[in-house]
């Protein structure tokens, strides 16, 4: 009882301070807190189903976590208010991947998504009515799980879904995130349908794919032979503009690599490129000065991009580990997992992970927590050892509108009926005018 009412009370603050700040963010910064401590006491006290390799390199980066937070107290005790406040907001954004330990439990799994799909569907028309356009994909990220858990078939249940991402990504142009998050997610659902031997081949090929790229395009970057976020380089037409926001915006802007060498440059002039700067620190920035006057120490403490903060809050060393999570969860699933749904949403989260050197922002919000669950997922025993038939039982009870799942295989073949009919029809009558 207490475990839900927690986790409904975050999921409703969650919404509510992303859609127009009904909480004050000292209200959030204590939810997040409090929900911290007790994902902490259910860890300890549940019997968790990860495999062995991904147990020891979790508990050796959450130690590497915790040996920065202890650090990032002392930093923080002899500067500005807003470096102690950094440390509890940056602090909780890493300790949350706590989610990914708990997520490989089938029990814990099942509970949290059960919650917030239950309280997410109350809150549907107000998010639609008064949150912000820019925030519906943020906020409407879990429904990416529903692209895993449907079945091969159900053409029309499917269609529902793709539909409602390309309205996601249409109501805000600007935010290219959308299209990669949610066309990810469509490109799965569609390689759900393909033969188990070329879809294993895709599977293999595009991880390696996905954790290659974002290596080989910072080597380039770095040595000044290409640089891909400068689209300058490479594509002639760079004036598209969008008016969602009622400002044109530069859809092809390189927003991301001044903040690439600001980072760097600052992780090289103070010496924390292995260990990192604590989460009570941000890297050294001249756009923060712009923003913040009254800054004694002009440091930007979050960025965009994921890895850029891992890497100044926890340096080299957390970057690896976070990595190593990614990979042991991917590449074990590929080898162990016997239905394709795991298998599937193992590429889905490389993918996540190479584009979080460019944005997914590691933040403790149900966006971020959605990617954690992934990953702990397909680093779960349980959901491995499934078979498909037993997965798709088991994700069958988040499904909305089941009647219309449960209808779709009867619906698609009427309307595949209806149209070869009227087909069929349209061409005779022709024939017989022809004559």
């Amino acid at each position: 009882m207490i475990k839900e009412i927690l986790i409904k009370v975050w999921f409703f603050s969650s919404i509510g301070c992303w859609s127009i700040g009904l909480f004050p963010n000292v209200i959030w910064m204590v939810v997040n807190t409090v929900l911290i401590i007790a994902c902490i006491i259910w860890y300890i006290k549940t019997k968790l189903s990860y495999i062995t390799l991904f147990k020891y390199v979790f508990w050796l980066y959450y130690f590497w976590i915790i040996l920065c937070f202890i650090r990032g107290i002392w930093e923080a005790s002899h500067l500005t208010y807003y470096h102690q406040k950094n440390l509890f907001t940056s602090g909780a954004s890493a300790f949350v991947v706590l989610f990914v330990a708990l997520c490989s439990s089938k029990k814990y799994a099942t509970w949290l998504l059960r919650n917030w799909y239950s309280i997410f569907s109350l809150f549907a028309i107000y998010i639609a009515i008064f949150a912000e356009l820019r925030l519906w994909s943020t906020l409407f990220t879990p429904i990416l799980l529903f692209f895993f858990f449907l079945g091969s078939k159900s053409y029309l249940y499917k269609s529902v879904f793709i539909l409602l991402c390309i309205a996601l990504c249409v109501l805000d142009l600007e935010a290219r995130a959308p299209f990669v998050k949610f066309g990810l997610a469509t490109g799965c659902l569609i390689l759900l349908g393909f033969k188990e031997r070329l879809r294993n081949f895709i599977l293999k090929v595009g991880c390696m794919i996905g954790y290659a790229i974002p290596f080989l395009f910072f080597f380039l970057a770095v040595s000044g032979v290409f640089n891909i976020l400068d689209f300058n380089e490479y594509m002639e037409v760079v004036d598209v503009r969008s008016s969602t926001s009622g400002e044109e915006v530069n859809l092809y802007a390189d927003t991301r690599t001044f903040i690439y060498a600001e980072v760097l440059e600052s992780a090289l002039k103070n010496e924390y490129v292995l260990q990192g700067r604590t989460f009570a620190r941000g890297n050294d920035s001249s756009y923060a000065l712009s923003l913040y006057e009254d800054l004694s120490l002009p440091e930007r403490f979050m960025n965009e991009s994921s890895i850029l903060n891992i890497f100044t809050w926890e340096g080299l060393v957390g970057v690896v580990l976070y990595t190593l999570l990614f990979m042991i969860a991917t590449f074990s699933s590929l080898v162990y997992t016997k239905n394709k749904y795991i298998k599937v949403m193992a590429m889905y989260i490389a993918f996540i992970w190479a584009f979080s050197w460019v944005e997914v922002i590691n933040t403790v919000d149900i966006s971020y927590v959605t990617f954690l669950i992934m990953v702990g997922m397909c680093s779960s025993r349980e959901f491995q050892s499934m078979s498909n038939r037993e997965f798709r039982i088991w994700a069958h009870q988040f499904l909305p509108f089941k009647k219309l799942y449960n209808d779709s295989y009867l619906i698609d073949k009427y309307v595949i009926r209806y149209v070869s009919n009227y087909i069929r029809n349209v061409l005779i009558k022709r024939a017989s005018l022809d004559v």
